[in-house]
């Protein structure tokens, strides 16, 4: 028998949460201008990905209740590099279609977990016909900023010249040890507290009073609603703090997930998941008016785009009678930063934290405000640092538990959203140019709601998951995320004199 070598926990966590209505499959589209040789591609893809990394050779085993890689006897790239005829018309529609059918597709665990379908001809994505590139990997093999750096070792860039990705995601050295991180955080502690005791000092009389106001200006409105909403004292206690203030923060970010309420109960997503699954994406959208709206704002990107998808779930949950004053998502955060390499095992190496984004508020500015004090505290926190080392811990328990916590945790978001930086310059696979790239995140537990914002070549682009019944219509999200995308743009026109 082959070797069995040990899958980490961090890897292993991944194949205990797939169920059928919730696979854990990392997805993205690419397309390319003209025609792909295919013998070319899966020869790129022999000496690039799967010689290099021998994941693509292994396959998944579970022996006795532990996970382990183990290489395959028969490895064959054309199983897993293919065409595939496209019904119809062949068009955007019909891609989208087919696509969503092997949405809930499961993959062979006596194989590699992981496939590459081609589409030629495909019409509605760029001027002329485009060859599509359709690729599923199993998140048990990396994570989604990992991805991104090998498919962009597999493609070249004009003039041989290095890939040029944004500046560092994830966490610093310093804060990404998780020893080191949780000693920084004590040492900080008597300081924190200190702080927190300043504001609590300037006045103890005046505290009661303070306090309530922060509760009733947009945090509480009705009085009786903070036993309903226990969100709102957090938030309050939060502002008694500095906004860098790590204690004070982790704290909050962590009793604000453990007191959310079961978000998919509020709104019209109520129902549970189907194991049918649809897409929609939007792209084109201009990286440049993103960054140049944050400027004008103290935002950035990332602030931007929350804003803008906030908006979008506003005006549709409107539509649909139930509005809300926030939703609670599950944001990954790598906490290692791109660099040049890759480790040879890939693997994953994030954290899954807690974000509220506010809803409802339909001044730019003020929206703007909103999440970048929620984003701010959540980055000045530990808390993607515990949530790590909590999914760690969670994955060595029996499968019935750490299922059940992971549903927990789950239940309490509508999904996961994610933003991911790609190359600032075009790519090029076998000499053709990318011209696309998206990315479509996977869900946990009941959640019916995967929303990934990718930039690539000075664009925007972001995919849309959602559950086939409780959001039926990706395509409507993703029209209002264009509106409002093209409602912020139109703030940048310079004014009629």
């Amino acid at each position: 028998m082959a070797q069995l070598i040990p899958m980490s926990p961090s890897d292993f966590t991944w194949l205990q949460m797939d169920r059928p209505t919730n696979l854990m499959l990392v997805r993205c589209l690419m397309w390319y201008a003209g025609d792909l040789d295919i013998d070319e591609l899966r020869r790129v893809h022999v000496e690039r990905m799967v010689d290099q990394y021998e994941v693509f050779k292994q396959r998944a085993v579970n022996d006795d209740g532990r996970w382990y890689w183990q290489p395959v006897d028969d490895f064959d790239i054309n199983r897993h590099i293919y065409e595939v005829k496209l019904p119809g018309e062949g068009d955007r529609a019909a891609m989208l279609d087919y696509v969503a059918t092997t949405l809930p597709e499961q993959f062979d665990f006596d194989h590699p977990l992981w496939n590459l379908e081609i589409f030629r001809g495909v019409t509605g994505l760029a001027d002329e016909p485009v060859t599509v590139i359709w690729q599923r990997f199993h998140h048990a093999m990396m994570d989604g900023i990992r991805m991104v750096q090998l498919l962009v070792h597999l493609h070249d860039f004009e003039g041989d010249t290095e890939a040029v990705l944004p500046g560092a995601v994830g966490r610093t050295a310093k804060e990404r040890g998780r020893l080191e991180g949780g000693l920084h955080t004590l040492r900080r502690g008597a300081d924190e507290a200190v702080d927190i005791a300043k504001h609590v000092a300037k006045g103890t009389s005046h505290l009661p009073y303070a306090f309530v106001q922060h509760l009733r200006h947009g945090e509480l409105g009705n009085d009786l609603k903070v036993f309903v909403h226990p969100s709102r004292i957090i938030n309050a206690f939060e502002r008694l703090g500095e906004i860098d203030n790590k204690l004070l923060n982790t704290t909050g970010e962590l009793a604000r997930l453990i007191t959310s309420p079961h978000e998919s109960r509020k709104a019209v997503w109520s129902s549970p998941p189907v194991v049918g699954k649809r897409i929609e994406f939007i792209d084109g959208m201009e990286l440049s008016a993103v960054r140049e709206f944050g400027k004008r704002h103290r935002a950035t990107f990332n602030d931007v785009m929350l804003a803008i998808v906030s908006k979008a779930l506003t005006h549709y949950l409107e539509d649909q009678g139930t509005p809300i004053e926030e939703v609670h998502w599950m944001v990954p955060v790598s906490l290692t930063p791109i660099d040049p390499g890759l480790p040879r095992e890939l693997g994953n190496d994030f954290a899954l934290v807690f974000l509220a984004m506010p809803l409802g508020i339909s001044n730019w500015a003020d929206l703007l405000d909103a999440i970048r004090e929620r984003s701010a505290r959540l980055k000045n926190s530990q808390e993607p640092t515990i949530a790590h080392e909590l999914q760690r811990v969670m994955a060595r328990f029996p499968k019935k538990l750490s299922v059940g916590m992971t549903n927990l945790f789950a239940s309490k978001t509508v999904g996961v959203l994610t933003n991911v930086p790609g190359p600032k310059q075009p790519m090029l696979m076998a000499g053709a140019e990318a011209l696309g790239w998206i990315g479509f995140v996977p869900t946990s537990g009941d959640e019916p709601l995967g929303i990934c914002v990718f930039s690539y070549n000075d664009k925007v682009f972001v995919g849309v998951t959602t559950d086939a019944h409780a959001i039926p219509d990706p395509d409507r999200v993703a029209d209002l995320i264009k509106f409002y995308y093209d409602d912020m743009e139109s703030t940048l026109a310079p004014k009629d004199a």
